[in-house]
């Protein structure tokens, strides 16, 4: 199987400090205690990316899927409903940016910055405005090509 291509992704010492000060400080429990029952289940779907991850619960991309109920939540949020929790949880793109630099398949969605999300398949390349509604975008192409719901 041809690996990826390894995507730019500064990891230097202050994003690894910061993003590891978010996962820890407990923020995201705190946030999760005053949100409504769908902002909850965004957020889960949000964290896919973390749990699959070395760094998180290392658990199978297809078992996070089930486990936050995204088949069935899919069609009731689109990715501009994703960009407020990423503005109030910013680690949030760091956990994105790492799933996508870690990922060793050439299926689904790759993301870089400044804000682009592309495919590697089709040579697409899509650029936004800001990498909070980048990662939402990618967030939603990247777990709907996975799960099997892409359009």
């Amino acid at each position: 199987m041809a690996l990826a291509p390894n995507y730019s992704f500064k990891r230097t010492a202050a994003s690894v400090r910061y993003y590891h000060a978010a996962v820890s400080s407990g923020r995201l429990t705190q946030a999760l205690a005053g949100m409504d029952s769908s902002s909850v289940d965004l957020l889960k779907i949000l964290r896919i990316g973390r749990e699959t991850s070395i760094r998180g619960e290392g658990i199978s991309l297809q078992e996070a899927i089930a486990s936050s109920h995204y088949k069935n939540l899919r069609l009731s949020f689109v990715a501009a409903d994703l960009i407020p929790l990423i503005g109030a949880n910013p680690a949030l793109i760091t956990e994105w940016l790492l799933y996508s630099e870690d990922k060793r398949t050439q299926g689904g969605w790759y993301l870089q910055e400044p804000g682009e999300v592309g495919e590697l398949a089709s040579g697409v390349r899509l650029q936004f405005p800001s990498m909070q509604s980048a990662v939402a975008h990618y967030v939603v192409l990247e777990l709907d090509f996975w799960a099997g719901v892409a359009g």
